[in-house]
C-alpha cells in the first residue's frame, strides 16, 4: 500500500460517518453508505435481462467462487453511476463485508485490470495492490480505529461483542485491533497502572 494510505483510510471512514451525522464509533451499514455515495445494490435476480441459467448459476455451484462485483453503469431503471452486485447466498456478516469491500474500490477509483470467467459468467478484477487497498478501507469503513479503541477501552466488549455489534467477522475485528493500536494501549496501561480493561 502507498505511504499514508492507511491514515487516510481511517479518516475517510470518519469522515463518511460525520455526513451521515454518526459518530466515529456507531455502526453504518454497507447499504447505508452506498446510498449516500449513490451507489446501488442489487443481486443478479435483480438485474434485468439476466438469463435463468446464469441466475442458477450464480446462486448454485458458482455461489462460493464469487461475492461481489461493481459494474458503472447509468440506467433509466438504476439512475447510478456504480452498481454493486453482490451474493446474496452468503451470510449476512460477508456480504457486508464484500459490499464495503466493492465501496472501497469506488472510493479509491480502482480500475479493473482483468476480467476472470466463473460459471460461465466474466467477473472484472483488481491487482494486487489494489485489493489490498479495499481490504483495509473495507474494515476501516466498517470499524474505524475511533471504534475498536471505544469498544474495548470504553465498553470493554469481547471480540464477538464487536463483531456483533458492527456485523463483522471475528477476523476483521482482530485485524482492526491490531491497526488501531488499541493492543498496545492496553499492554503499556497494564504494565504503569495494572489496568485491565
Amino acid at each position: 500500500m502507498k505511504r499514508g494510505f492507511k491514515s487516510q483510510a481511517n479518516k475517510k471512514a470518519v469522515l463518511l460517518r460525520q455526513e451521515l451525522g454518526l459518530r466515529p464509533v456507531d455502526p453504518l451499514s454497507a447499504k447505508r453508505l452506498a446510498e449516500h455515495l449513490d451507489i446501488g445494490i442489487v443481486t443478479p435476480s435483480d438485474i434485468p435481462g439476466m438469463s435463468d441459467k446464469n441466475l442458477e448459476i450464480l446462486a448454485g455451484s458458482g455461489q462460493s467462487q464469487w461475492s461481489a462485483l461493481t459494474f458503472p453503469i447509468r440506467s433509466e431503471e438504476f439512475g447510478r453511476k456504480n452498481l454493486i452486485i453482490h451474493n446474496e447466498t452468503h451470510p449476512q456478516v460477508r456480504r457486508e463485508s464484500d459490499i464495503m469491500h466493492e465501496i472501497a474500490h469506488i472510493i479509491c477509483e480502482h480500475t479493473p485490470s482483468q476480467l476472470r470467467p466463473v460459471g460461465g459468467t466474466w467477473f472484472r478484477e483488481h491487482d494486487t495492490e489494489m485489493e489490498e487497498e479495499a481490504t483495509f478501507l473495507g474494515g476501516c469503513l466498517q470499524i474505524p480505529n475511533e471504534a475498536i479503541i471505544w469498544a474495548i477501552m470504553n465498553r470493554q466488549m469481547t471480540d464477538q461483542q464487536i463483531a456483533d455489534y458492527y456485523v463483522a467477522s471475528l477476523q476483521l475485528v482482530r485485524m482492526r485491533k491490531n491497526f488501531s493500536g488499541v493492543i498496545s494501549i492496553q499492554k503499556n496501561m497494564r504494565k504503569r497502572y495494572g489496568y485491565r480493561p
